[in-house]
């Protein structure tokens, strides 16, 4: 989603076809973002199996089936997306920042490679 973001954006002025900075930076937030939001369900029966110690009325689960199950029949679909803006939020500034530090070749300075692209 980020490469077909990117490429919808705005490119630099020099002959290298890149898209300018801030280009990235929002197609990094907005796939950071759907990849945030696609992957919360699995995030929320991820941790639901993982709670050692269970709260007095939380259910207990026998696999990833049953954890699945038992949300859908208590607590409806929407049980899978709690949390999702604050996951969002975050997955989508991790994500771009690290768009961020590709485009900027901050690694490969660090690194010292040398590269044509910058």
């Amino acid at each position: 989603m980020f490469a077909m973001c990117n490429e919808l954006g705005r490119r630099r002025k020099d002959s290298s076809g890149l898209a300018v900075f801030w280009w990235s930076f929002l197609s990094g937030l907005v796939s950071g973002s759907f990849a945030a939001l696609f992957v919360n369900p699995l995030d929320v029966i991820k941790t639901r199996l993982q709670a050692l110690k269970k709260a007095d009325g939380e259910k207990e689960f026998k696999g990833i089936t049953d954890c699945i199950t038992k949300t859908m029949k208590y607590e409806g679909p929407t049980a899978f997306f709690k949390g999702v803006l604050c996951h969002m939020i975050v997955i989508a500034l991790l994500f771009g920042i690290a768009q961020m530090v590709y485009f900027l070749g901050v690694v490969e300075t660090l690194m010292g490679i040398k590269t044509n692209q910058y």
